[in-house]
């Protein structure tokens, strides 16, 4: 209703669904990026505890990361995939991407010390 007040608005029982659904949406997304950041952390300090293997393990972060741009890159082009996988896709690869530049920042640091 467009001529609803703000208190009115507050107290509806639809605005304040409609809400929820925002607010339940950002935690997932939070959630899904604390548990990016915990693989990434975990990815790193496996390649911390073997300082020969610094280099294995961030060749095989960037073929993790070449390997599903192709993926997604592959998915998107197709007609029949939905607006919403698409962009479900997208966030995807900006998870993979900002996992892969923590991961190459923590070793190059790693090596510099």
């Amino acid at each position: 209703n467009d001529e609803m007040s703000l208190e009115e608005a507050c107290k509806n029982p639809a605005v304040r669904t409609e809400i929820q659904k925002y607010i339940d949406e950002a935690n997932k997304e939070i959630s899904e990026a604390e548990e990016e950041l915990e693989d990434a952390e975990e990815y790193v300090g496996h390649a911390m505890s073997c300082p020969q293997h610094k280099s294995v393990y961030l060749s095989i972060a960037e073929d993790e990361l070449k390997h599903f741009e192709k993926l997604s890159d592959m998915l998107k082009s197709h007609t029949n995939v939905s607006e919403d996988m698409k962009h479900y896709i997208d966030k995807k690869r900006m998870h993979m991407l900002k996992k892969h530049a923590y991961i190459k920042y923590s070793i190059s640091k790693a090596n510099e010390g």
